[in-house]
């Protein structure tokens, strides 16, 4: 999480701003636990974007 401690550290960025899922992955998998405890150890909130939901939960609706 190198470009999140650079965004904060270096360019004075107050946080990060993500996709609540990338393709069929959602933010609580295990790849995004380095990314959030980078943000925690920072002190920056991580705002969660919204996104349409994928298309099996869609067809749920």
């Amino acid at each position: 999480m190198s470009e999140l401690h650079r965004a904060v550290q270096e360019l004075g960025l107050r946080g990060a701003m993500i996709h609540a899922r990338t393709g069929d992955g959602y933010l609580d998998h295990p790849d995004y636990r380095p990314l959030l405890a980078a943000a925690a150890a920072l002190e920056v909130p991580v705002y969660l974007h919204p996104q349409i939901p994928p298309q099996p939960v869609r067809a749920q609706y």
